[in-house]
């Protein structure tokens, strides 16, 4: 979950004008369009499924990823590749070395 706050509230005019007086460079002008002060929460869920797992070195997850609530909504579907030594997330080993998925 992510609660925050929009407009004046978020300090984001203090924000850019201090970095601007400390690279002396033009100051930013229009805050007083700003949007008006709201509150923000956003939900987001992720699902992953392991998809290949190659030796330790290689594993490709899939993944369907939702954002929720009040700044905005969104969707989305992809992979994510690991390579290298990679632990498997979905295996643990027991006491006596066996392994087994930790998920059943």
């Amino acid at each position: 979950m992510f609660l925050n706050v929009i407009g004046p509230l978020s300090y984001a005019d203090d924000t850019q004008k201090t970095i601007h007086r400390l690279l002396k460079s033009q100051m930013p002008k229009g805050w007083h369009n700003q949007i008006p002060n709201d509150i923000v929460v956003n939900y987001n869920v992720m699902m992953k499924k392991e998809m290949f797992y190659l030796l330790e070195k290689i594993m490709l997850l899939g993944f369907l990823e939702t954002y929720t609530g009040t700044m905005y909504d969104a969707m989305g579907v992809g992979f994510l590749m690991d390579i290298g030594n990679v632990d498997n997330l979905w295996i643990v080993a027991d006491k006596d070395g066996s392994k087994k998925n930790k998920y059943i």
